[in-house]
C-alpha cells in the first residue's frame, strides 16, 4: 500500500507540472484552474481504477495453475484465466465509481483546453481582440496598400514587414502592391520563381524585395485624395479569403463616407465610426484575412501632426473596422514612419485638428473640460481616453493642491434625451471626475459634485463633456 502512495504522490505531481505547464500558456485564468484540476483529478481516477484492475487481474483463484507452470504446460486442456465475471475481478462499486469520475473529469478537460486553445476571443470593445498578431506563417497572399501620396512620409518596408514579405516569397506566395490615393488600384505583383537549391531560393526572395524597395521609391499617387477604406477593398480582393494585407498610410481618409476633414471626426468614436460603416453596408470585406496596420497617424508636411491622444484615436478607428469587417487579426506595428512626402504627388486635403488648451483656473470661474481634455462615451460616465483624462485632470490636481482651492464638479449632457435621465447621468459623469481626483490625491474634502443636464452651459449634441467650477 506504501509503495502505491508513493507512486501516486509522484504522478500526480509530474502530471500536475506537465499539466500547468501546457495550459498556462495563454489561457484566462478560469481555464487554467478549471484545466489544472479536472487533468490532475482525472488522472489520478484513472490511475487507482487501473492499479485495482491490475492487482485483481494477478489473483490466483484457488485450484488454479499457479503463475510458474504457465511457461511448460504439462496438458492440453485450456488454462484458467481470471476474468472480469469472476469472483477475483469483478469490478466493485467503487471501482466504477472512479472510472465513470475519471471519464467525467478526462472529457471536461478536453472540453476546456478546446475552448481555451481555439475558441479564445477578446473582449469585444472599440480596441479590437486583445493579443491578437498576424504571424508571418508564410501561408496566403500578401497586399500592400500603399499611400505614396501628398501629406504622408515617403514609404518604406520596415523591418517587421520585410520579414513578413520573405516568408510568404519563400511559401510561393505571391506580393501585390496597391497604389493608394483618391482612385486606389492594383500596381504590381511580385512573387519568386522556383529554385533548384535553397541558395538560389533565399538569393530570389533577396533580389525580389530589392526589386520591391525600387518599386516603393517609384511609386507614386495618381489621383487627387485618399480612399483607405477603397484601399483595403482592393487588397482584401486581391489577397482572397485567407491572405494578409498590410496598410502602410496615415488613414486620414479626405473622402467620403469616412471624410476626416469634416470637423470631430477625426475624434470620432471608434465604435460609432465602424456602427456608421456596418449599418451603410460599407465595410470593407476583410472576413479571414489578417489586417497589419504601418504608420497609422503619421504624417508629412503640409499636414499639421496629430497629437498622441488623437493618433490612439486614429489608430483605435481603423482598429475597429478591421474588427467589425472580420479581420482574422489585427496588428499595430509601432514603428514610426517619418520623413517628407513624395514630390509631384496630387494634392491631397488637410485635416484640421482641434486646437490644444491649456487648463486655466480661476477663482469664481466656470472651466469646461472639452472635448480635447476630458470626454465620455455617449450616454455613459465611462472616460473615452482614460490616460488623457489623467493627465488633464494631474495638472488640475496639481492646481488645486498648491492654491488650497475647493472645487465643484458639474457634470453635463447635450440636449438629447429625457431630462430625468439626462440629470442622472450628468451626476454620474461629475462623480467619475470627483473620483478620478481623489485617485490624484486632491482630498474628498475639497471636492463636491453634482449633474445638472443640460441646464449648465449647453454643449453641441455629441458632445459628451464635464464642467468645473473653482472656489476660493
Amino acid at each position: 500500500m506504501k509503495r502505491h502512495g508513493n507512486r501516486l504522490v509522484i504522478f500526480g505531481s509530474t502530471l500536475a507540472a506537465v499539466v500547468a505547464g501546457v495550459y498556462l500558456i495563454g489561457l484566462d485564468t478560469a481555464d487554467q484552474v478549471a484545466s489544472v484540476v479536472g487533468a490532475l483529478f482525472g488522472g489520478l481516477a484513472l490511475y487507482l481504477t487501473l492499479s485495482e484492475l491490475r492487482r485483481r487481474r494477478n489473483e490466483q483463484p484457488a485450484g488454479t495453475i499457479p503463475s510458474a507452470r504457465l511457461l511448460h504446460p504439462v496438458s492440453d486442456e485450456p488454462l484458467e484465466r481470471p476474468t472480469l465475471d469472476g469472483p477475483a475481478g469483478r469490478l466493485e462499486t467503487r471501482n466504477v465509481i472512479l472510472l465513470a469520475a475519471a471519464l467525467v473529469f478526462a472529457l471536461f478537460t478536453v472540453r476546456v483546453s478546446t475552448i481555451s486553445l481555439f475558441d479564445a476571443s477578446g473582449p469585444d470593445d472599440s480596441v479590437g481582440p486583445a493579443g491578437t498578431t498576424c504571424a508571418a506563417s508564410g501561408t496566403g497572399a500578401v497586399a500592400l496598400v500603399v499611400g505614396a501620396r501628398a501629406n504622408v512620409p515617403r514609404p518604406t518596408l520596415t523591418a517587421e514587414v520585410r520579414s513578413l514579405l520573405s516568408a510568404h516569397l519563400a511559401a510561393g506566395e505571391q506580393i501585390y502592391l496597391i497604389r493608394l490615393d483618391g482612385h486606389p488600384t492594383l500596381a504590381g505583383t511580385l512573387s519568386i520563381t522556383p529554385a533548384k537549391s535553397a541558395r538560389n531560393h533565399d538569393l530570389e526572395v533577396k533580389n525580389t524585395l530589392s526589386d520591391l524597395d525600387a518599386s516603393l521609391a517609384g511609386l507614386r499617387a495618381i489621383a487627387p485624395e485618399a480612399d483607405v477604406l477603397a484601399g483595403l477593398s482592393i487588397g482584401a480582393r486581391a489577397v482572397g479569403d485567407r491572405g494578409t494585407i498590410v496598410l502602410m498610410d496615415s488613414g486620414l481618409q479626405t473622402v467620403a463616407p469616412l471624410d476626416f476633414v469634416k470637423p470631430g471626426v477625426v475624434e470620432a468614436g471608434p465604435s460609432e465610426v465602424s456602427s456608421f460603416l456596418r449599418s451603410e453596408e460599407l465595410l470593407p470585406p476583410l472576413s479571414g484575412r489578417g489586417v497589419i496596420l504601418v504608420g497609422v497617424g503619421d504624417v508629412a508636411a503640409p499636414q499639421q501632426p496629430l497629437n498622441d491622444r488623437q493618433r490612439r484615436n486614429l489608430v483605435d478607428i481603423w482598429r475597429q473596422i478591421a474588427v467589425s469587417a472580420g479581420a482574422s487579426c489585427v496588428q499595430i506595428l509601432d514603428t514610426p514612419l517619418s520623413g517628407d512626402a513624395p514630390v509631384d504627388a496630387p494634392a491631397v486635403a488637410t485635416i484640421s485638428l482641434p486646437e490644444q488648451q491649456s487648463l486655466t483656473l480661476t477663482c469664481g470661474s466656470d472651466t469646461t473640460l472639452t472635448t480635447q481634455a476630458i470626454s465620455f462615451h455617449p450616454d455613459s460616465a465611462v472616460l473615452r481616453d482614460p490616460e488623457e483624462a489623467k493627465a488633464t485632470l494631474g495638472a488640475l490636481a496639481k492646481r488645486i493642491n498648491s492654491g488650497k482651492l475647493t472645487v465643484e464638479v458639474i457634470g453635463m449632457t447635450d440636449s438629447i434625451g429625457s431630462s430625468e435621465l439626462k440629470v442622472t447621468l450628468s451626476y454620474a459623469r461629475a462623480k467619475t471626475v470627483r473620483d478620478q481626483l481623489i485617485k490624484l490625491r486632491v482630498s474628498p474634502d475639497t471636492i463636491t459634485s453634482r449633474g445638472e443636464g443640460d441646464t449648465v452651459n449647453a454643449i453641441a449634441p455629441g458632445n459628451q463633456v464635464a464642467n468645473v467650477r473653482v472656489k476660493c
